[in-house]
């Protein structure tokens, strides 16, 4: 849910374009990975084609650390953990966890220059 708020407030500042949509792509499929089924091999397909924008060691560890809420749900086993890391195995990415500290983007101005004046932005 605030994922999507935070995207509908980039889209109606006009801010999807700047690159906001490519940085928010792994959380958005790390937090539809926590809600999709975790059981059968299409399960496992579903899983690899949705999550492109994760690594594989990403896609694993979130597996690896999802803890149900309730007594309905169960731990995901490690069978298929091992699935998924099979599937991926082909998968060129690097094994990096978190987000690399090299793709801060630097702000951007959103107006010309020439069409304000300096008693109309305060310093």
């Amino acid at each position: 849910y605030n994922v999507s708020q935070l995207e509908e407030w980039l889209r109606d500042k006009n801010l999807m374009v700047c690159g906001a949509k490519e940085t928010l792509e792994p959380l958005i499929q790390a937090a539809q990975l926590l809600q999709v089924k975790k059981k059968t091999d299409e399960d496992a397909e579903a899983i690899c084609s949705m999550c492109h924008a994760l690594t594989t060691a990403q896609i694993v560890k979130v597996l690896n650390r999802y803890t149900p809420v309730n007594e309905f749900e169960e731990r995901v086993s490690v069978a298929f953990i091992r699935t998924i890391q099979t599937r991926l195995r082909d998968r060129s990415d690097t094994h990096q966890l978190l987000m690399d500290t090299k793709m801060i983007y630097p702000p951007r101005e959103l107006w010309q220059r020439e069409l304000l004046s300096r008693s109309v932005v305060r310093l």
